[in-house]
C-alpha cells in the first residue's frame, strides 16, 4: 500500500510540473513582445506543455541572445 502511495504522490508531482507555456508566462510576468520572441526563437506554438524548468532554461538563454540574431 505504501508504494502505491508514493506512486500517486510522483505522479501529482510530475503533473504539476508540466504546464502550458501561456500559463507560465503569465506567472512569470513576461510582456507580449518578450513571449513572442521566446516562443518564435523556439519554435514553440500555442498551447504546448513542458516542464517549468525546460521554459525557465529556454528564457535564460534567449535573454542572453543578442537581438540581431547574429552569433559575431
Amino acid at each position: 500500500m505504501a508504494k502505491d502511495d508514493n506512486k500517486n504522490r510522483l505522479a501529482g508531482t510530475e503533473a504539476q510540473l508540466v504546464q502550458t507555456i501561456e500559463s507560465m508566462r503569465n506567472k512569470h510576468q513576461l510582456t507580449a513582445a518578450e513571449f513572442a520572441g521566446l516562443c518564435m526563437s523556439n519554435d514553440w506554438a500555442e498551447g504546448l506543455e513542458i516542464a517549468e524548468e525546460d521554459f525557465l532554461q529556454a528564457l535564460v538563454i534567449w535573454r542572453k541572445s543578442p537581438v540581431h540574431g547574429r552569433t559575431k
